[in-house]
């Protein structure tokens, strides 16, 4: 990665909490910033963890990753395992829908309690406490509500 990018990252999106669930945002205010990246759009797999997480990034002409939010993942440790971009045609992109990092609900983007990046504002507080690291329970590691 360029030390521009890098430098970028490090001043607007520095902390796992101040990158969390902004990777749409924070990939479209990087891509103003720098109009040589383009916008990629698609799902990451955490090592050790299952089920795919709907995430944004930018990729440079190389076809370099750079993922302005990527600490959003690694807060507690975990590795993006596997990443995978989408077609332009992929329904994620018609119809906005994210699964809840602390519950594991499907919701839709528009109707959100939450910030945005969880399903309401009690997952909101909870996933933050963890991420935080004020609670022991670590979210991705909720199978049984992953299944719900």
């Amino acid at each position: 990665m360029l030390p521009k990018y890098k430098r970028w990252i490090d001043v607007h999106y520095p902390t796992a909490h101040e990158a969390l669930g902004k990777c749409m945002e924070a990939s479209a205010e990087m891509n103003e910033a720098f109009p040589e990246l383009r916008i990629a759009k698609g799902a990451v797999w955490l090592q050790g963890h299952p089920g795919e997480r709907h995430h944004a990034w930018l990729v440079d002409s190389q076809g370099e990753v750079i993922d302005p939010t990527q600490l959003q993942y690694t807060c507690s440790g975990h590795i993006i395992a596997k990443r995978e971009e989408f077609p332009k045609d992929h329904p994620a992109f018609m119809y906005p829908r994210k699964k809840c990092p602390n519950c594991g609900k499907t919701f839709y983007l528009d109707g959100a309690e939450g910030k945005g990046y969880v399903c309401s504002n009690e997952c909101a507080f909870e996933f933050e406490e963890w991420c935080n690291g004020s609670k022991e329970k670590d979210p991705f590691l909720l199978k049984e509500k992953w299944s719900t």
